[in-house]
């Protein structure tokens, strides 16, 4: 099953995700509305829309 999903920290390249930003700096561009997000409750996710619309490799179980 394809997650469509992701949170902050599995998106980051410290982490090994795709986006070449610290943490803070993602959580300011979500914030500014630069970055889209889904929120479930009091948790943000961002999809896989726009990662892949960023040009980023997600593979089936997660960010590459």
């Amino acid at each position: 099953m394809e997650r469509n999903l992701f949170t902050p920290k599995e998106v980051i390249a410290a982490n090994g995700g795709v986006l070449p930003i610290s943490l803070s700096g993602l959580y300011k561009a979500i914030r500014d509305g630069v970055v889209p997000v889904v929120k479930l409750g009091k948790r943000i996710y961002i999809p896989r829309w726009y990662l892949e619309s960023l040009g980023a490799p997600v593979s089936g179980q997660g960010v590459s």
